[in-house]
């Protein structure tokens, strides 16, 4: 599974590129630390999953979730949230699966593998 990341933090970045790259089924194809390099990232990569950081700069400006469905047909994309609470607008922006950043690892893989199900 090819995977995008979409994260501004650096410290979550390596994190999940720490824990996915140790998953034989996944590949992390590109990085991305706002919204205009997530799009070029995924235009670039094609990935299959795109985990994109709900707090990602200008993610909420206009129907980002929206218009990378349109670019890569087929994307899965799981929001990342500090807060649970928040996982309603997620969803409701189009992601199909919200984790939240305080939730295990297994967790998110759990939800990854969910979404491909």
């Amino acid at each position: 599974m090819r995977v995008l990341l979409a994260v501004s933090k650096p410290k979550v970045r390596y994190a999940l590129n720490v824990l996915l790259q140790q998953q034989p089924w996944m590949k992390i194809v590109g990085e991305a630390v706002d919204v205009a390099q997530m799009f070029v990232r995924a235009l670039e990569a094609h990935p299959h999953l795109v985990l994109v950081d709900w707090d990602l700069p200008d993610l909420l400006a206009g129907d980002s979730i929206a218009i990378l469905r349109k670019s890569c047909h087929g994307v899965q994309v799981v929001a990342l949230c500090r807060k649970r609470d928040v996982g309603q607008a997620a969803m409701n922006a189009g992601a199909d699966a919200i984790v939240s950043t305080a939730e295990s690892p297994e967790c998110l893989l759990a939800t990854i593998r969910g979404c491909f199900a």
